[in-house]
C-alpha cells in the first residue's frame, strides 16, 4: 500500500471493518493500527466502517474515540482538480430505518461526480458468509435508485466484484486474515472478477472515470475496471 501511495496523490485511507481482530479490544490497537498504518496515516485522513469483529468490545466505542470516527454513519466529501467524490460511511452491523433515512437524505443532495458507499457486510458475495439480506431489503434500493457508482463492503475474506445496472460492489476482505474461498453463487448478478487473496483495492478518480484497481501484496494487479 505504501509503495502504490508512493506515486500517486492519495486522499485518504479507507478501512472497510474489522479493524481490530478478534474482538475489537484497546489492547490491540497499537497492532492492527498503529503500527502497520503507521506511516500511511501520517500524511492522510484514515476513515472507517466498523466491523462485527470492531463492535464486539464496548459496541465500538473505544474504536471510534481512538481514530476520531465521526458517527456510525458519516459523509466525506473529497475534492481534488474540480472533481467531487462523495463518501458515505454506514453501519451495517445495525441495519436500521434510522441510517436507511439518512442515506436516502444523502444521497438525494448535491451534485458529486462520483457517489461511493462504504459498509462492512456484503451485499453480495459468493463466499462464507453470503448475502445479507438485511442490507438487500433496506439499503440496496437506496443504492440502486439513486445509481450509486460504488459499493465497498468487507466481511468475507477474498476479492469479488459484482455489476447490477450502473452500481459496481466490490468485496475487499482481504486484508490480511487468512482468506476463504469464492463458492458457487446465488441470488447474486454476474461475479465479475474474483480471487481468493490478500489484496487491497485502489480507487482514483478523475472527471471521465472512477478506476478501481485490486492490488496483490506482492504488488500484483488482480483486478482493474474503468467506471465511467
Amino acid at each position: 500500500m505504501q509503495n502504490w501511495a508512493s506515486t500517486r496523490h492519495v486522499d485518504a485511507l479507507l478501512e472497510a471493518g474489522d479493524i481490530v481482530y478478534p474482538d475489537g479490544s484497546p489492547s490491540r490497537f497499537a497492532a492492527t493500527i498503529d503500527t502497520p498504518y503507521a506511516t500511511l496515516r501520517s500524511s492522510m485522513p484514515f476513515w472507517a466502517a466498523l466491523g462485527n469483529h470492531d463492535v464486539m468490545w464496548n459496541n465500538g466505542n473505544d474504536l471510534m474515540s481512538y481514530i476520531s470516527l465521526p458517527d456510525r454513519s458519516y459523509e466525506k466529501l473529497i475534492t481534488s482538480g474540480g472533481v467531487t467524490l462523495q463518501l458515505l460511511v454506514l453501519d451495517s452491523n445495525n441495519v436500521s430505518a434510522t441510517q436507511t433515512a439518512w442515506l436516502e437524505s444523502k444521497l438525494s443532495s448535491g451534485t458529486p461526480r462520483w457517489r461511493v458507499v462504504m459498509f462492512h457486510h456484503p451485499v453480495w458475495s459468493c463466499s462464507k458468509h453470503g448475502n445479507t439480506q438485511e442490507v438487500i431489503n433496506s439499503w440496496l434500493p437506496v443504492l440502486t435508485a439513486h445509481n450509486v457508482d460504488l459499493v465497498i463492503t468487507g466481511h468475507d475474506h477474498n476479492y469479488q466484484r459484482f455489476q447490477q445496472a450502473t452500481t459496481t460492489f466490490v468485496v475487499t476482505g482481504g486484508g490480511g486474515m487468512p482468506t476463504y474461498p469464492i463458492t458457487s453463487c446465488v441470488a447474486t448478478p454476474a461475479l465479475m472478477a474474483s480471487a481468493q487473496r490478500h489484496h487491497f483495492l485502489g480507487i482514483e478518480a478523475t472527471s471521465s472515470t472512477l478506476t478501481l484497481t485490486a492490488i496483490a501484496r506482492t504488488g500484483e494487479t488482480l483486478d482493474q475496471v474503468a467506471l465511467s
